[in-house]
């Protein structure tokens, strides 16, 4: 087994150890970079065509019924139809074909972990997917019951996971309940800009989501298209395909007239910036911990948003910006 530490030159090793077939333990405290290195190695077995199983529960967890359904059956999307109810309808969740019975899974999963007597079951993130559901069916006392079972874990052991799914529930939950969501909406964008960029970009993306429905709700439209957009462009970046539909079928829906300049994402600003000064696409990932590919994303779109061609242009569509040194 390769045992892998830290940052520096670590995704080369760990990828030519997974090439040869031996397993990688990725170790070392949080906020080190372990989830970017994770999610590059995920990204090039992908692409090499590798099925990926990304859940890996752990071992005081393994009996729990649903864990790792999803990544094992997203290959597998046509085949739903033919499993058993308990598992079809955890399958649907995770794959966006859910039923109103999605919420029904979680309840099940969180029975089980319940029974097992997992006061903290570390692997296990489901509590804001839960809420989300219970919502969108309105189940609402069911979502407040689960949000108080959320504040707990997060309260006992406060996690990136935990800031964004606490408050994008809470969001959601105000939401939902017809109240004012400016104060809910403003922690939201709170606790996204409390996560670095490089940490759980999904969850971020998600929680850039919803803050756009809910200012399209509530007929704000310049917000509501700048989050939604930036969502996005986002979900695209790591390749999110169901939920970037989701957030371009929410833009469809604003009224009124797009701006005629979209303004740049922050991970957009902050790719050109860096372009901008001469840096390669390797340096930039390197920089962002972000993987060349997502550079190479981002870049396309500034492009389409600068209404430029080249990178040789970009220097001076920046200055023009005042978003770079001459």
């Amino acid at each position: 087994m390769a045992l892998v530490f830290g940052r520096d030159a670590v995704l080369g090793q760990a990828w030519a150890s997974l090439v040869q077939g031996d397993p990688v333990l990725l170790a070392g405290p949080a906020g080190i970079g372990k989830s970017a290195i994770w999610g590059e190695l995920v990204d090039r077995a992908r692409r090499t065509g590798w099925l990926v199983l990304t859940c890996a529960p752990a071992e005081s967890e393994s009996s729990l019924a649903l864990a790792a359904l999803a990544d094992l059956l997203r290959p597998l999307t046509r085949q739903v139809a033919g499993l058993p109810a308990p598992q079809r309808t955890a399958a649907e969740g995770a794959l966006l074909t859910a039923s109103v019975d999605t919420a029904a899974a979680y309840r099940a999963l969180a029975a089980e972990a319940d029974a097992a007597g997992l006061a903290e079951p570390l692997s296990q993130r489901f509590e804001p997917d839960w809420i989300e559901a219970c919502a969108a069916v309105g189940d609402l006392e069911t979502a407040r019951r689960v949000l108080d079972r959320l504040t707990e874990r997060h309260e006992r052991l406060p996690r990136p996971w935990t800031t964004l799914g606490l408050a994008r529930s809470r969001a959601l939950l105000s939401a939902a309940q017809g109240g004012d969501t400016t104060e809910t909406v403003g922690r939201l964008e709170q606790a996204r800009a409390a996560v670095p960029p490089h940490l759980l970009p999904l969850e971020r993306a998600r929680c850039l989501l919803v803050a756009g429905v809910i200012h399209r709700r509530a007929r704000r439209r310049g917000a509501a298209r700048t989050a939604l957009s930036g969502a996005a462009a986002e979900f695209a970046a790591i390749g999110a395909a169901a939920f970037e539909r989701r957030a371009r079928a929410e833009l469809t829906r604003i009224g009124g007239r797009a701006p005629a300049s979209p303004e740049l994402t922050p991970t957009e600003e902050r790719v050109a910036g860096l372009a901008a000064r001469g840096q390669t696409n390797r340096a930039i990932a390197a920089a962002l911990f972000i993987s060349p590919k997502t550079v190479e994303a981002n870049l396309a779109r500034v492009y389409h948003k600068l209404k430029i061609s080249s990178r040789a242009e970009l220097g001076a569509a920046m200055v023009r910006r005042g978003r770079a040194d001459p």
